[in-house]
C-alpha cells in the first residue's frame, strides 16, 4: 500500500488529497482520553469513512488502508440519473426489456416519475399510448414481484 501524500496545515490538520478529488484529514483533538486523541476522516466523493487512533501515525495508517478500501468500492448508482434516461428513452417510444430485471427500487422510482410527468393533478389527459403501455409493463412487473 503506497504512503499517501500528506501535508500539514495551517490548521495543524495533516490532509491528502491522493486523487485530488477526495480529502483524507488527520487532526488532534485534546479533549478526547490518550487513546483516541488522533481523529480521522477520509472522504473519497462517493463514501466517508472515519475513526480515531492513539498517535498520529496510527491515525494515518488507519485513514492510509480506509481510503484504499474505500476506492476499490464501485460508485453507487445514480438512481436519479438511470431513472431520467429510463423516461426519455420510454417517451421516445422505446422500452428497454433490460427495465424489468431491475431493482424493484429502481423500477418504484421510474413509475413515479411516469406517474408524476403524464398524469400530474385529478383528471389529467390521458398519456401517449407507448408510455400508457410501459407503465402498465411496469404495474406487471411490479405485482407480479409482490405476489411472485
Amino acid at each position: 500500500m503506497e504512503r499517501l501524500p500528506w501535508t500539514k496545515s495551517a490548521e495543524n490538520e495533516f490532509v491528502a488529497s491522493p486523487d485530488g478529488k477526495g480529502k483524507v484529514r488527520v487532526w488532534f483533538k485534546d479533549t478526547a482520553p490518550p487513546e483516541a486523541q488522533w481523529w480521522w476522516t477520509v472522504d473519497t466523493r462517493h463514501f466517508t469513512h472515519s475513526g480515531y487512533a492513539g498517535t498520529p501515525q496510527a491515525a494515518a495508517a488507519d485513514a492510509t488502508s480506509s481510503w484504499y478500501a474505500l476506492i476499490e468500492q464501485p460508485p453507487p448508482r445514480d438512481i436519479e440519473g438511470d431513472c431520467a434516461k429510463a423516461v426519455a428513452a420510454i417517451e421516445a417510444g422505446e422500452f428497454p426489456e433490460a427495465l424489468v430485471s431491475d431493482e424493484t427500487l429502481f423500477l418504484h422510482r421510474l413509475m413515479n416519475a411516469l406517474r408524476d410527468k403524464h398524469l400530474p393533478g385529478q383528471n389529467p389527459p390521458p398519456p401517449p399510448e407507448h408510455v400508457r403501455k410501459a407503465m402498465a409493463r411496469l404495474s406487471e412487473e411490479l405485482f407480479r414481484r409482490r405476489v411472485g
